[in-house]
């Protein structure tokens, strides 16, 4: 027997010299016995019992204003205990921690958001089976795009510890300002949740300090599922093989080698055949920093701390339900006594009346401190729901009400309401049924914001019969939104007087030092002039100069904008002139301005083009020769028709836009071009059709399409930045 060290390791120098020395015959052997001596340690390792060190790790330390963050992935097949190893785990860190610990068990983990508890310091999330939840057919394969829902559920992951932070700092401004927390506060936790030293003077006393610890244990069948969740991963844990068929149990193999792929098969076959319960204590862990693997041994416990989370959220919590049946209580209440409040609450008067009115009520009810209801003083937690109401949920409660109030209508009165309510919300938007796609604002307008009963809407028939009533009502207010020979809005572009105009043009043309000249009009200056000539459309004008980030205006989206109308400080800090009634008016006057903006631009660009070919200029090339400019641009004739020195025509279609991206024009805005170069053809003269698109957002973009025939010309013609740099005009010597 060969000698063996006190580690009970073999000695690779003793091996070495037993076999030059005491044993001649091993001579030539050498290179096998280094062999087997390298291997031995790699056996050593496979064996190591990985048990105390797993559960030492779970007891972790805090760190302060930290939230840690630690996942543990538990793989294997159906039916093989890892939901069971999984309760196990956060039995043990919730018996390490005690009452400051939630554990949460779901099967999709933006669910559990909906249930923590932000007073507790340590969480526990066992998301079992997330990819198989989720996953098209139940079916897993790595290979294949997840659903939408996963891609939530990895977003979420990644920012994991953000929503912790905003869910704690949240609940405890609500404690802090008594359920009235101030916009501003939650603005600046929105902003600052990740850098809370800058919350110091809204969460006074340290409140702004978190200590928190995540634990979240992933319960997916393959490690390649899970792939994109692998932040801050602390341990791997492999289960049983169960029912995988060859294709994964091939993909297992990758992962685990063969060693533990057959000691993992060895255990399984002891406790599923041989039914020893002991052997399926046992797992393959590997730790998640260092790739080493080794044996966890794990009793099952049947005691399970953890809450189960239905899947769709429709668990809420607690305090949400109450919150919940509250205003449903007082929108009853309300809609009751609708007549005593002051003013009177209608259900179809204008939705500031009807705030208004509920916004009164509330603030008496506070100053009284007495229940209505009742006439008992107001409970403590009927001023804190009361106080909430009045500073973000009056509209839900306005909602309700008017949902109750609906349900008590029958089917003709229902048709009737809804329209006079869309009649209503479309006049404080400032749209119109009768404009491009009324019907479709109409529609998804009544699903959305009168939040009366979506079946009844999408039932069969109704729809129209309440679209005809509102069209019906429209006409009756606003009769000269109508024309007689036929049923469309007449919208006018507000005009803007000469000399600006010409001031505009005279500052439009960039020249550079090879004569080429370039159409360069900002939009900024086109927002300006309409703001000076017509007032009313300043709101319109800096929803679209913010949104689209337009010169030195500050980028906002469509929901900033609304968020920030509703803030007298901002407001006045961009310059909006009132709150804005939702984000899809906000959203409505940017298209309109755009329409505007665009409109003015196709213009200005038409009337620079006939001044630069009047004097002269020309694209080497492509345009030149011109001895006479015909400019039309009225309604069904082309914009310019140009007579060249030998008698031939070029009729020419110009189109500016200020966009970022590629445009596309179709084949019949170019009807009259098409119509004036036919005829021309048909008088025997020589004619061609040319297309020149400027793009002012992209620098150099004047793109030029020529067609001999109109047959030539595409349905769609597309005009792509990469186009940039290939034409340009040329000033006259």
């Amino acid at each position: 027997m060969l000698p063996r060290s006190s580690e009970n390791e073999v000695d690779l120098m003793d091996i070495t010299q037993i076999g030059e020395t005491k044993f001649p015959s091993m001579h030539h052997n050498n290179d096998t016995i280094r062999t087997l001596n390298a291997k031995m340690p790699e056996f050593k390792k496979r064996d190591r019992d990985f048990t105390e060190e797993f559960f030492k790790s779970l007891k972790v330390e805090f760190y302060p204003n930290q939230i840690q963050l630690f996942n543990i992935h538990i793989y294997g097949g159906p039916g093989t205990g890892k939901s069971t190893l999984a309760r196990t785990i956060g039995y043990n860190i919730k018996e390490h921690f005690g009452d400051d610990c939630q554990c949460l068990e779901c099967q999709y983990l933006p669910d559990a958001m909906h249930h923590i508890d932000p007073e507790k310091e340590v969480f526990v999330i066992s998301v079992d089976d997330p990819m198989g939840a989720a996953a098209e057919g139940g079916t897993q394969d790595a290979r294949k795009g997840m659903s939408d829902d996963v891609d939530v559920a990895r977003a979420l992951f990644n920012g994991i510890r953000h929503r912790f932070a905003k869910i704690i700092l949240l609940d405890r401004a609500e404690q802090l300002y008594e359920g009235a927390v101030p916009d501003e506060v939650v603005e600046a936790i929105d902003k600052h949740h990740d850098h809370r030293d800058k919350l110091k003077d809204v969460l006074p006393d340290g409140l702004w300090m978190i200590d928190a610890v995540i634990f979240t244990i992933w319960g997916p069948q393959l490690p390649t599922i899970d792939s994109t969740f692998h932040q801050n991963k602390m341990w791997n844990i492999y289960k049983g093989l169960s029912s995988m068929d060859d294709k994964r149990k091939a993909e297992m193999r990758k992962v685990l080698g063969s060693y533990w792929m057959s000691k993992l098969g060895e255990k399984e076959r002891d406790w599923r055949r041989k039914r020893k319960e002991e052997a399926r204590s046992w797992s393959v862990i590997e730790d998640g920093y260092t790739n080493e693997k080794g044996w966890l041994y794990v009793e099952k416990n049947n005691k399970n701390v953890f809450e189960p989370v239905d899947r769709g959220g429709k668990g809420f919590q607690k305090k949400i339900k109450a919150t919940t049946e509250q205003i449903d209580e007082w929108a009853q209440y309300i809609y009751e006594n609708r007549n005593s409040l002051t003013p009177p609450y209608d259900p179809y008067g204008k939705q500031e009346d009807r705030r208004r009115s509920l916004n009164n009520f509330i603030t008496d009810v506070l100053s009284r401190d007495v229940d209505p209801r009742t006439f008992k003083p107001l409970a403590p937690h009927i001023q804190i729901f009361l106080k909430k109401v009045r500073k973000g949920k009056i509209q839900e409660v306005d909602n309700r009400i008017i949902k109750y109030h609906y349900n008590t209508l029958n089917k003709d009165e229902k048709i009737s309401s809804t329209a006079l309510q869309l009649k209503l919300i479309l006049e404080e938007e400032g749209m119109s049924p009768n404009m491009k796609a009324g019907r479709q604002i109409a529609y998804d307008l009544a699903r959305r914001k009168i939040k009366t009963d979506e079946q009844f809407i999408e039932k069969g028939g109704n729809f129209t019969k309440i679209f005809n009533h509102l069209l019906y009502l429209w006409h009756s207010d606003h009769p000269e939104q109508f024309s007689r020979k036929q049923n469309v809005m007449a919208v006018k572009t507000p005009p803007i007087n000469r000399e600006a105009e010409r001031e505009l043009l005279d500052h439009a043309t960039t020249e550079s030092d090879d004569r080429t000249i370039e159409f360069t009009i900002s939009e900024e200056d086109i927002a300006d002039i309409i703001i000076e000539n017509h007032p009313e459309w300043r709101d319109r004008a800096l929803i679209y100069l913010h949104t689209e980030g337009i010169g030195e205006y500050e980028p906002m989206t469509n929901s900033q904008v609304y968020r920030f109308s509703h803030m007298e400080q901002m407001r006045e800090r961009y310059g909006f002139r009132e709150p804005f009634t939702s984000e899809e008016a906000v959203k409505y006057r940017k298209r309109e301005f755009r329409g505007i903006m665009s409109n003015y631009l196709g213009k200005l660009f038409e009337k620079w083009m006939d001044d630069i070919l009047m004097e002269g200029c020309y694209i080497p090339g492509v345009l030149e020769s011109i001895s006479d400019v015909q400019h039309g641009g009225g309604i069904g004739q082309p914009d310019f028709t140009l007579i060249h020195d030998d008698g031939s025509y070029t009729v020419l279609s110009v189109k500016c836009y200020n966009s970022s991206r590629s445009e596309t024009l179709k084949r019949g805005e170019l009807s009259p071009e098409i119509q004036r170069h036919n005829n021309l053809l048909e008088k025997g003269h020589r004619s061609r059709i040319m297309v020149i698109y400027r793009n002012i957002r992209i620098s150099g973009m004047l793109a030029v399409f020529t067609y001999n025939s109109a047959a030539d010309i595409p349905e769609r013609l597309t005009f792509s930045p990469a186009m940039a740099g290939q034409y340009a005009f040329v000033s006259p010597d």
